[in-house]
C-alpha cells in the first residue's frame, strides 16, 4: 500500500525527535517539504505547516495553519494558540538550517503553459512561473519567477530559450563563488553558497533577445542586507548588498 503524506510525515516527525534532530532526519524533512510544495491541497498544506513547525519556521507555520484550522475543533484550536504565541515569541529567528543537497530536478521541469501572460506595456510583457523551480542547488517557491520580454520579441520564439536558462540557473556554486571572490574582493567559505537564501528572480530578454536576470538573496556574510546578484546572459554583472 502507498505511504500516505501523514504517514511519512508521522515516521520522519518520530525519527527527528527520537534522533535528537539529527543531521540526517533534518535533510529528510526538507526533501520531504519540497515534495509537500509541489502539492496544493488542504492536507498538504496542513503538514507542510506541521513540518515547518519542527524546522524551526514557526511565524511561516502559523500563517499557513490559520486558514485552515478548524475553529469548532477543540484540538486546531489548541494548535492554533501554541503556534500563535511561537510565532510571536520566536518568529522564524531559531530555523534548522538545510543542509544543501542537489533537489532531484526532475519533479521541477517547466513548459510553456507555465508562463502565465501577466499583461503588456508600452514597451514590456510580463510573465510569471507560478510553481516550485530549482534555482541555486535549492527549490525556490517563495514567490513566482517574473520575467520581462521586449515587445519587438514573440514569446513563442524564446521560451525554449528561456527554460534553458533557468536550468541553468539550478546550479551556479563555481559561477557565484568565483563572481563573489572577484567582484567583492572577498573569499567565501564552503558553506556560504550552501545557506544562500533567495528571495526573488526577475528574468528580461531585451529587443536584441539578450537575456539578463537579477536575483536577490540573503546570505551569511552580511545577514541583515539584502545581496542583490545581477547577471548578463550567463555571467556575473554584478553584486551589491542593499540596506
Amino acid at each position: 500500500m502507498k505511504e500516505t503524506p501523514m504517514q511519512r510525515y508521522i515516521l520522519l516527525s518520530k525519527d527527528f525527535r527520537d534522533s535528537k534532530q539529527s543531521k540526517e532526519s533534518i535533510v529528510h524533512l526538507y526533501a520531504f517539504l519540497d515534495r509537500l510544495c509541489l502539492l496544493h491541497d488542504k492536507e498538504s498544506l496542513l503538514i507542510s505547516s506541521y513540518v515547518y513547525s519542527l524546522l524551526g519556521y514557526h511565524k511561516k507555520a502559523y500563517t499557513i495553519f490559520l486558514p485552515l484550522a478548524d475553529r469548532n475543533n477543540r484540538k486546531d484550536v489548541n494548535k492554533l494558540f501554541a503556534m500563535e504565541q511561537l510565532a510571536q515569541s520566536h518568529q522564524d529567528n531559531f530555523i534548522l538550517k538545510r543542509k544543501r543537497e542537489k533537489p532531484d530536478k526532475s519533479l521541477y521541469q517547466l513548459s510553456v503553459n507555465d508562463f502565465q501572460n501577466e499583461g503588456i506595456d508600452a514597451e514590456w510583457r510580463s510573465y510569471k512561473i507560478n510553481k516550485p523551480v530549482v534555482v541555486f542547488d535549492m527549490v525556490f517557491e517563495k514567490e513566482p519567477i517574473t520575467v520581462f520580454i521586449h515587445n519587438k520579441l514573440n514569446f513563442s520564439d524564446l521560451y525554449e530559450l528561456l527554460i534553458a536558462y533557468i536550468q541553468w540557473m539550478g546550479n551556479c556554486k563555481s559561477i557565484l563563488e568565483t563572481g563573489y571572490q572577484v567582484l567583492m574582493e572577498e573569499e567565501v567559505d564552503k558553506e556560504w553558497y550552501e545557506e544562500l537564501e533567495i528571495f526573488s528572480v526577475v528574468i528580461t530578454v531585451n529587443e536584441l533577445g539578450r537575456i539578463s536576470a537579477v536575483i536577490t538573496a540573503g546570505d551569511s556574510i552580511m545577514p541583515d542586507h539584502i545581496l542583490e546578484i545581477s547577471f548578463d546572459d550567463k555571467k556575473i554583472a554584478a553584486l551589491n548588498y542593499d540596506g
